[in-house]
């Protein structure tokens, strides 16, 4: 049996390189979003989910990077990082779709009790950035 995971995609008009920048670059998720990704770009890096205060929500490891294409990363609340059946993994595909981006989220191997939420984080995230790089104004 496969482990749960969530799927979301969405499309977005825009360009890859914009589409990777708006989910790699820490000032400008902060633009659209109450949190900021912060990142070592680079297989191994550490990755994390930053609070406004600098406290983090979720911590991960890079495990793939192929700019401005994809990434892929652990993903853990902060005191189950060591714990295996706790950490999940999150792919981001970045793809043109005809004349818009296509946004593809795929999260896996969540803990059972992770699904709501991953769902929600997701949707919310996907939202929030197509409206940011279709409007160019920071989100509140």
């Amino acid at each position: 049996m496969d482990a749960p995971k969530v799927v979301h995609a969405v499309e977005i008009a825009s360009l890859p390189e914009l589409v990777w920048v708006a989910l790699t670059d820490a000032e400008v998720t902060g633009r659209y979003r109450d949190r900021r990704t912060v990142a070592d770009w680079e297989r191994g890096g550490v990755w994390r989910q930053q609070r406004r205060d600098g406290t983090a929500d979720f911590l991960g490891t890079i495990l793939e990077i192929d700019r401005p294409r994809r990434f892929v990363h652990t993903w853990a609340r902060p005191g189950e990082t060591g714990a295996a059946e706790r950490t999940s993994v999150v792919e981001v595909d970045i793809a043109l779709s005809g004349l818009r981006v296509r946004v593809t989220v795929t999260h896996r191997d969540l803990p059972d009790d992770q699904l709501d939420e991953a769902a929600r984080i997701w949707t919310r995230l996907l939202t929030d950035l197509r409206t940011y790089l279709e409007s160019g104004l920071p989100l509140d």
